[in-house]
């Protein structure tokens, strides 16, 4: 039965019983199965292939258009199996050419504010607890658990029966039938809990652990849109978005402000951007950015062009971000902080120190870890020209010299070049002062 006030587009396959409340949106090339009901303020777009018996909560968007600027507009399918249940705000991207589909397994569980990125394949009968979120490419095994807050890269691969901790950061792949926890993430024991209730005799546990006591305990190697906004062209603003909102500061008056967003920019589903406070008057976005979902860029930010700022990225007020900056997921910047262009920094990093240009960043407390030199080669940086900002970062970070005595090195050896000049005023305008190095203590 669908409500007067939902749009269902005359292409899409309704099968009977399913409730569709008000005020959600069904595209074209949409199927759904019997018995399925669809919250109020929910959006299936094309390609979504939904079962029997599932539920839908209000704001959660299915099948959405993949978070990967290689997607060209390729057909391609989210699946979601039976009496599978899909919380608030959920998102859930459709496939790209390179699996052609996003799958999510029968009897699943994904609570509120989770997001399964294009060309993940997820098992039946898995639980993925508040605001978990799998980058591109992901396998899930079976009976699956990831608790709150839990951030899966790219590629990575999930064995059935695994638990994965709350706040975690997987970065590499999760063996079946383990519990996994701790930064970076490690093997903490076997979920033998999980696989007693899930009909495991006591001898195939056992049996499990003795394999996993081998692998792990035994020291073997592995072998083996508000007031204010200014909206550039061709720009693409995804369900839940939030643009030009009021300040998160308690010193904001109502004084009239704005929020810029260049030509071109990208900004996913539950996307906040404040607008600017008397301080600058502006929170500015530029041209040809890509802001995926659930990040929050706060007042009076200047973000520069060719940024990407992965699921929920979180900048303070008044941050100043170079262009050709990439943010991983789940990195959070400290107000005023300043991010120099060309710059990378590792998921789940809290950037407390300004980060010079060209630069790659890691680890706790945030460090220098060596140059983005796939991010320069890929921007048409001549092998020479990254030596030469390699030279001058060695000088700085890795002769042990405090950044007085680095500054005058590097200034009176190397030739002047736009790109050491960069550094060089970055270093110098630097108010919060440069992250260190990775031997040094913050």
């Amino acid at each position: 039965m669908n409500q007067p006030l939902a749009y269902v587009h005359p292409g899409a396959k309704i099968a009977k019983n399913v409730v569709v409340e008000p005020f959600a949106t069904i595209s074209s090339d949409v199927e759904i199965g019997e018995g399925t009901w669809v919250g109020s303020n929910v959006t299936i777009m094309e390609g979504a292939r939904i079962g029997k018996n599932c539920n839908i909560y209000p704001g959660a968007v299915i099948s959405g258009v993949p978070q990967d600027l290689k997607f060209e507009g390729e057909e391609s399918l989210c699946e979601i199996g039976d009496n599978t249940t899909i919380r608030e705000c959920v998102t859930i991207n459709r496939g790209t050419k390179d699996r052609g589909t996003t799958k999510i397994g029968s009897n699943c569980l994904i609570m509120a504010y989770s997001h399964v990125a294009h060309d993940c394949f997820v098992g039946d009968n898995c639980i993925f607890s508040n605001s978990s979120t799998l980058a591109g490419h992901i396998t899930v095994g079976d009976y699956v658990i990831l608790s709150g807050f839990v951030a899966v890269h790219q590629f990575c691969k999930i064995g059935s029966h695994a638990f994965v901790a709350g706040g975690s950061l997987v970065r590499k792949d999760v063996p079946p039938f383990v519990k996994a926890a701790r930064e970076p993430l490690s093997y903490v024991g076997i979920n033998s809990v999980g696989l007693r209730r899930r009909g495991f005799t006591s001898a195939k546990v056992q049996e499990i652990q003795n394999i996993y006591r081998i692998l792990y305990q035994k020291k073997y190697n592995n072998t083996q849109a508000m007031e204010g906004a200014r909206i550039g062209k061709n720009c693409n603003i995804y369900p839940g978005a939030v643009i030009s909102g009021v300040p998160q500061d308690l010193k904001f008056e109502g004084e009239e402000s704005l929020c810029e967003i260049g030509d071109n920019t990208t900004i996913r589903e539950c996307v906040t951007i404040n607008r600017g406070t008397k301080d600058r008057g502006t929170t500015k976005i530029g041209s040809n950015c890509l802001i995926m979902a659930y990040s929050h860029v706060a007042h009076d930010c200047f973000v520069g062009d060719n940024c990407i700022f992965s699921n929920s990225s979180t900048l303070a007020g008044h941050i100043t971000v170079g262009d050709y900056v990439i943010l991983s997921g789940f990195v959070a910047v400290h107000q005023f902080c300043k991010i120099g262009s060309h710059a990378f920094v590792a998921g789940g990093s809290l950037v407390r120190k300004d980060v010079p240009p060209f630069v790659k960043a890691a680890r706790e407390p945030l460090s220098y870890v060596g140059i983005n030199s796939v991010g320069l080669r890929r921007r048409g940086f001549t092998s020479a020209k990254v030596q030469e900002i390699q030279n001058i970062y060695r000088i700085l970070y890795q002769k042990k010299y405090n950044n007085t005595q680095a500054m005058e090195i590097i200034q009176a050896e190397l030739n002047a070049t736009p790109e050491r000049d960069e550094i060089i005023q970055f270093i110098e305008n630097s108010q919060r002062g440069i992250m260190k190095g990775y031997f040094q203590k913050n």
